[in-house]
């Protein structure tokens, strides 16, 4: 296969991937929103649902948590506690779980910020593998719970990407007069960098790995998309 094919493969499966997450994205915030407001419906009570909800998806809260607290504790920088009580902010914002880590600068801020989609992207691909869903186990149905619980609380919240801006900024600043002084002097090569990215995106091993991963995801979009269905008959019948 020559690399031109593997190239464009991989970039077709990379968008694909993109489009799944961000897919999962809107189905995440839909099936909260109609969970809130089927609840909310039937018991009139905003802080009991936000709770209630905050105890169906425990797990998935509790993952979140945890992912900042060990990206923190990789990148050396001191954690506090950890709260998972579900609590309405400014009468509006419900925020279901905190974790306490000391301020840092923005570089280590934005990883432990971005920390819940890189592990719950990881822990859903390695649940995913060897479930078989032609015979699906008790084992198995545990498995697609916590892809679930993880799926529906993997996403960033605006106080995880408050320095993410910044950070995209400070890198521009750096990087661009860089490569134009670099592009005018030739002070140092990328020779070694774009070698090395071409060895690993034309590496057919690769391929296979974001095909895994997409199928992976497809499933989860699958179990996301069931859910939100179930919600919408909810919400029809109790108009009726």
């Amino acid at each position: 296969m020559s690399n031109l094919l593997i190239f464009n493969q991989n970039f077709f499966w990379i968008i694909i991937f993109l489009i799944q997450v961000f897919t999962l994205y809107l189905l995440s915030n839909s099936f909260h929103n109609k969970l809130h407001f089927l609840g909310a419906g039937i018991t009139k009570n905003r802080l009991f649902i936000a709770k209630a909800v905050g105890y169906i998806f425990f797990i998935g809260t509790l993952v979140h948590e945890l992912s900042h607290i060990i990206m923190a504790r990789l990148l050396f920088v001191r954690t506090k506690n950890i709260n998972l009580q579900t609590e309405i902010i400014d009468d509006r914002h419900i925020k279901y779980g905190t974790a306490e880590i000391e301020v840092t600068d923005p570089f280590r801020s934005t990883l432990i910020g971005i920390a819940p989609l890189i592990f719950g992207i990881s822990l859903i691909y390695f649940l995913t593998l060897n479930i078989n869903f032609n015979f699906l186990t008790w084992y198995d149905a545990i498995k697609l719970f916590l892809i679930s619980q993880i799926s529906n609380s993997m996403f960033l919240s605006d106080s995880d990407t408050k320095d993410l801006k910044v950070i995209s900024i400070i890198l521009l600043i750096i990087l661009l007069p860089l490569l134009f002084i670099n592009a005018k002097y030739s002070f140092f090569s990328f020779n070694e960098t774009i070698i090395s990215l071409k060895n690993f995106f034309f590496n057919s091993s690769f391929v296979l790995f974001l095909k895994n991963l997409n199928l992976i995801f497809l499933v989860t979009l699958i179990l996301n998309l069931i859910s939100n269905i179930f919600l919408n008959l909810l919400l029809k019948i109790k108009r009726y």
